[in-house]
């Protein structure tokens, strides 16, 4: 019955398209997603009429704005924006993070929480859909922590922490070890270095091997060396930090600044 079904030439289509799409999930560990798999996802997504498919984009609006790179960020936020307007669909969840991201990258600390948190309460794709909402989480944390607002974003990363440990969700503990280090640097280095240190150790290899987040873990391990007076081991922490960032598949400059 299901061979018969009408709706299955198109059901092949859109799990093509979505197996084509994930290849690129690799902006997840900050490399840089590969063209081709786009214009593939795309060409597989008109099979059922979409030539313009979300899930053809969202990693390269991701690694832009991971990386910097504001402008092509921005351009990806909006032609995202538009067609959910044209297709009368609601605010795609990347979209609705990536915004207040890049309000947190130019500063503007409280307009970016002002909008994170409105989006939070009156759209709920944003909580439905697991990995914006934890980035969306993990954001919410960091620009806590710029507001001052120490102990709240301390609480927002531990909160993180047990739904990753929870649910064997690697990238949710990442996001929450990265933002528990930052919110502890200044109050707590031991343990701001305790939780790079568990960061390190799930980013460096393995089936969780994440150039991303062993960057941003060999940082911090540099600032609190330096902190606690150990120059010897800053250097070497902040120059495995800045070998990733030069990897030429990174292309990460805000990260190698």
């Amino acid at each position: 019955a299901f061979d018969q079904a009408e709706d299955v030439p198109r059901f092949d289509a859109s799990s093509r398209a979505g197996a084509s799409s994930l290849q690129n999930a690799r902006a997840y560990q900050g490399l840089r997603p590969d063209p081709v798999l786009r214009d593939r996802t795309r060409s597989l997504a008109s099979a059922y009429g979409d030539d313009e498919p979300f899930t053809a984009w969202f990693y390269f609006g991701l690694h832009a704005a991971w990386c910097g790179h504001v402008d092509e960020a921005e351009a990806y936020i909006e032609m995202t924006a538009q067609k959910s307007r044209r297709v009368a669909a609601p605010p795609y969840p990347w979209v609705l993070y990536l915004r207040p991201y890049l309000l947190w990258q130019r500063g503007d600390h409280a307009t970016a929480l002002e909008q994170l948190d409105r989006s939070l309460l009156a759209h709920p794709q944003l909580r439905a859909s697991a990995m914006p909402f934890h980035h969306a989480l993990a954001l919410r944390g960091h620009l806590l922590l710029a507001l001052g607002r120490g102990p709240e974003a301390l609480a927002v990363f531990d909160d993180l922490l047990a739904v990753g440990e929870a649910g064997g969700l690697g990238l949710a503990r990442m996001l929450s070890l990265h933002g528990r280090g930052r919110a502890l640097e200044a109050s707590a280095p031991a343990a701001a270095r305790e939780a790079y240190a568990a960061l390190r150790a799930l980013a460096v290899a393995g089936p969780l091997r994440n150039p991303l987040y062993l960057t941003r873990a060999e940082r911090g391990l540099g600032r609190v060396a330096m902190a606690l007076g150990d120059r010897d081991a800053a250097q070497t922490h902040l120059e495995a930090a800045l070998a990733l960032a030069e990897d030429p598949d990174r292309d990460d400059r805000f990260l190698a600044a």
